[in-house]
């Protein structure tokens, strides 16, 4: 359990580079689950995903106006995201490089390498909900990884990618 002591709430937030207006999007979204610690099929491109059904422990409401906000990156499986997509408006991010097609409502196409380009495009809020899509996941699980090693609290991304939303039988956009 923690407990934030709320005359600290908005120093910390702003301190992390948070937006600070109430009702940020997605602060509704339904839980995310991490992905089981050996999803190496997945990221070997082949996209099978493992079963994700536990909730993930590291959720918390933080400090991102009441959103909940986790401490790694939330691997989701294309079901999952399919279902975020339909309750809530993260900005979607397609790393995968060269460009091999994009979710539906893709906001931009940034190569995973250049992480710099991605904080930019989230205009450097720490608490930008982001989902990120590859072809086959690496490349987004590697910029998934260093968005949250530089304090990004809320980036997820497709577990086995665009490969793996395909063979869900999602659309995507050419």
């Amino acid at each position: 359990m923690r407990v934030i002591v709320v005359a600290s709430l908005a120093l910390f937030s702003s301190s992390l580079g948070c937006a600070s207006t109430p009702g940020v999007a997605g602060a509704d979204a339904a839980p995310t689950y991490d992905a089981p610690a050996d999803a190496s099929a997945a990221e070997a491109g082949d996209g099978s995903a493992p079963d994700a059904t536990a909730p993930d422990a590291s959720l918390d409401a933080g400090p991102c106006d009441g959103a909940a906000t986790w401490a790694s990156l939330q691997r989701l499986s294309p079901a999952d995201l399919h279902a975020l997509l339909q309750a809530d408006a993260p900005t979607v991010i397609d790393v995968h490089t060269p460009y091999a097609g994009a979710l539906p409502g893709t906001a931009a196409h940034i190569p995973y390498t250049d992480v710099d380009a991605i904080e930019a495009f989230l205009g450097h809020d720490r608490c930008a909900e982001v989902v990120l899509t590859c072809l086959g996941g690496p490349m987004s699980k590697s910029a998934g990884d260093a968005l949250v090693a530089r304090g990004y609290l809320r980036v997820r991304d497709l577990l086995g990618g665009m490969s793996a939303w395909q063979a869900a039988g999602y659309p995507l956009d050419p």
